[in-house]
């Protein structure tokens, strides 16, 4: 009895200290720089085209109704595209996983087919085919 007692407290004591995987926090912080990093890696761009004004904390949406539990906005000065360098205020939101830390991502198409680019905090620009 006292045997069965035991394993079963064990067991519970397990649980509660486990780290739960409904409510992990990133495992990195996201700075102004890196944020100008990784905007100026998805655009093609110089960094010292960028000035981030504000980062703030939230979590967004998808239209199919899936949640990104950690999710930043970045509001910044940014060149309007790539042809005309002349600042504008934009905003951007970036995600965060395990495995590319913040990140942002494009979807494209070329010769070779459809790709989708990453620029991650962890792993730099990433294509998967």
């Amino acid at each position: 009895m006292t045997q069965s007692l035991l394993s079963y407290l064990i067991v519970l004591l397990s649980l509660f200290l486990a780290p739960s995987t409904y409510a992990t926090e990133p495992g990195s912080t996201l700075s102004k720089e890196d944020a100008i990093t990784i905007i100026a890696t998805l655009e093609r761009s110089h960094t010292r085209h960028y000035q981030v004004i504000h980062i703030a904390d939230g979590s967004q949406c998808d239209k199919s109704g899936f949640r990104h539990d950690h999710a930043k906005k970045i509001s910044f000065y940014g060149p309007k595209d790539d042809r005309d360098t002349s600042r504008t205020l934009r905003h951007l939101t970036m995600l965060y996983s395990n495995e590319y830390g913040w990140y942002l991502q494009r979807a494209g198409d070329d010769a070779r087919g459809f790709f989708l680019e990453i620029s991650s905090q962890k792993q730099g620009r990433v294509f998967v085919r």
